[in-house]
């Protein structure tokens, strides 16, 4: 039986991507939220004196650690509903900051 070059390509690319997808697990999007939700009140427990003295570290913390992980321009679209309508980039950007 004579199996074309572009078949065996095929065939061995499909056995390398499964095995990049088993390698790293990839965790839903609840999980992701609670671990770092979980890492960022641990913090904030720990070092609460810290952050009450400067709350400008604790907004650091959460612009670092949870803002990367929320779409904030798709949140302030559905908060502005039909107000945000006919409204630039740059205002919907301005509000969602």
């Amino acid at each position: 039986m004579k199996i074309s070059f572009r078949m065996m390509v095929i065939t061995v690319a499909c056995l390398l991507s499964n095995g990049l997808i088993a390698q790293t697990p990839a965790k839903d999007p609840v999980s992701l939220l609670e671990e770092t939700a979980g890492r960022i009140f641990a913090d904030v427990s720990e070092n609460l004196e810290a952050y009450r003295a400067n709350p400008e570290d604790l907004q650091t913390l959460v612009r670092r650690d949870l803002m990367p992980m929320l779409d904030v321009t798709y949140a302030a679209r559905l908060v502005l509903g039909r107000a945000g309508r006919g409204l630039s980039q740059e205002k919907i950007d301005e509000f969602a900051i």
